[in-house]
């Protein structure tokens, strides 16, 4: 219920506490690289910095750093879905909790907060910033138990609470909970009781950002439906545009959001998230999971429906050749050279990288996956020149140099 300014998040300090999980050796470059960025707040660049890493290794640390950019971008689900799926690798450390409470907070399931935060202080009582973010969810969403008048309003709640610990007792902290402001009366002609058998679809499912400060969620496109949540401004939602007697509403998996309140003298509630994630950046890192636990063929198709939805992503075409590669790797342990080069999967993940350079020519990466590719079949002529030329496009390529060396090496 509060302005993200006013909202106590995670210390962006990252991997200096004695707490943090060891990060995983593979990615320690990568994740340098997205810790830098985030401190210039360049926030697109660290988190392509992260996906990179997280591409070679499952590390809490890194998808702890993701959640905290993609909140900073107002990416709340994101934000939410990286600190879940890092609490499967080290649900003991405390900032996980915080971070996934963070990201409930904004995307209006408080009471979930509240929990994550607590959970945090179960693990580490000391944390000042997990218990000043309990506090402050609290005031937005709790009641005291004591009435005004400081009596009592639940005996056995109260007995329950004391025998909490502090960080658990709602009693811990003083503030009544906010009241959610009641939109105005429908103007005339408007009318409230509309159901959803009504609504006339105006345009595709999409990805729309919450601009207004608070916007109900409700069990029907009716102002005096039961609401169901709310969502707080920047929460990022998906559902259909519908009209419903003239009133534009929107349609969610369980439930209806008003799009625009000018008629109840509210203004703009919803817009359209011109940013939002694609479903190509869903699948690719789908792909990188199947990628990461060697499954390469199931990883090219996810791979290549990515590539459908999405063909001027350069990350796509190199990943869907990296797959490829591992496939060819794994089927063709004991071939010869001339077998490996003659095989359909050579040849489509050099088609692959080639049109990965076509989109993004200064993309090191494709470049040393190229040189790789070239390796494989004992080409270090080509080899060493794709190489050199990724560390033309990013001179502190650690693949393209660690390639060049072993190029060098074979007495090129």
């Amino acid at each position: 219920f509060c302005r993200w300014g006013s909202f106590p998040r995670p210390r962006p300090t990252f991997d200096r506490m004695v707490t943090t999980p060891t990060v995983h050796p593979s990615v320690r470059d990568l994740k340098a690289q997205g810790d830098k960025a985030y401190e210039k707040r360049d926030f697109a660049t660290a988190i392509e910095s992260y996906s990179e890493a997280l591409e070679l290794a499952e590390d809490a640390v890194v998808l702890s750093n993701r959640s905290a950019t993609h909140a900073q971008r107002r990416v709340f689900d994101r934000a939410l879905a990286d600190a879940e799926r890092a609490l499967r690798l080290h649900k003991n450390w405390a900032r996980l909790h915080h971070r996934r409470g963070h990201a409930l907070f904004h995307l209006g399931r408080y009471a979930d907060a509240i929990a994550a935060f607590e959970d945090g202080l179960d693990l580490d009582s000391a944390d000042n910033s997990l218990r000043d973010a309990l506090e402050l969810a609290r005031k937005h969403t709790e009641p005291d138990p004591f009435d005004s008048g400081g009596r009592v309003a639940d005996a056995a709640t109260a007995e329950k609470a004391r025998k909490e610990p502090d960080h658990r007792r709602p009693g811990a902290f003083s503030a009544q909970k906010e009241k959610v402001p009641v939109p105005p009366t429908p103007a005339p002609g408007v009318s409230a009781s509309a159901s959803p058998s009504e609504a006339v679809t105006t345009g595709p499912r999409a990805s729309y950002l919450v601009v207004y400060e608070k916007v109900v969620e409700r069990q029907a496109p009716s102002t005096k439906a039961n609401p169901l949540k709310i969502h707080a401004k920047g929460t990022r939602i998906v559902g259909t545009p519908c009209d419903v007697r003239g009133l534009p509403w929107l349609q969610l998996d369980g439930g209806w959001m008003l799009m625009d309140g000018s008629s109840l003298g509210l203004g703009p509630l919803l817009q359209a998230d011109t940013k939002a994630p694609s479903a190509a950046d869903d699948l690719r890192e789908k792909g990188n999971a199947l990628f990461r636990d060697k499954k390469f063929e199931a990883a090219v198709d996810v791979y290549t429906e990515a590539i459908s939805k999405d063909r001027k992503d350069a990350r796509l075409w190199a990943n869907r050749a990296a797959a490829r590669m591992g496939h060819l790797a794994e089927i063709g342990k004991n071939w010869p050279a001339v077998a490996l080069q003659g095989n359909s999967f050579f040849r489509g993940a050099l088609d692959d990288l080639e049109e990965a350079l076509a989109v993004d020519w200064m993309y090191a990466k494709a470049w040393a996956r190229k040189g790789q590719l070239w390796a494989m079949v004992g080409d270090w002529d080509q080899a060493l020149a794709a190489y050199e030329r990724g560390l033309k496009a990013d001179p502190g390529s650690a693949d393209c140099k660690n390639g060049r060396d072993a190029a060098l090496k074979r007495g090129v």
